[in-house]
């Protein structure tokens, strides 16, 4: 959890330009590292709570029963993109069976 607006100034720093001012914000973000290259994003309540799930060791079964008190019948559709985004990014280096 971020307690300030980290990511705009990185962002702006990355990009040479004048970073805003710094503001205290609550925002979840996610930071892990890739082919020995760091890498950070802001993601919603919901993403990170399902973050926190999986490290605990949820499984996939179990991440789409949590998510499906917020979502429906959209949980399995949302917790398959969040499954991709995360093995397309990196952020997974490990599946255990």
């Amino acid at each position: 959890n971020l307690d300030w607006n980290v990511i705009p100034i990185w962002q702006a720093l990355d990009a040479e330009e004048t970073p805003p001012e710094a503001q205290q914000i609550h925002e979840p973000c996610l930071v892990w590292r890739s082919d020995m290259n760091s890498h950070y994003r802001s993601i919603e309540a919901l993403e990170y709570k399902a973050v926190q799930s999986v490290m605990a060791g949820a499984t996939f079964a179990t991440l789409c029963e949590e998510l499906f008190t917020t979502l429906g019948d959209d949980a399995t559709q949302q917790a398959a993109q969040y499954l991709s985004t995360w093995l397309e990014a990196g952020i997974i280096s490990e599946i255990q069976h």
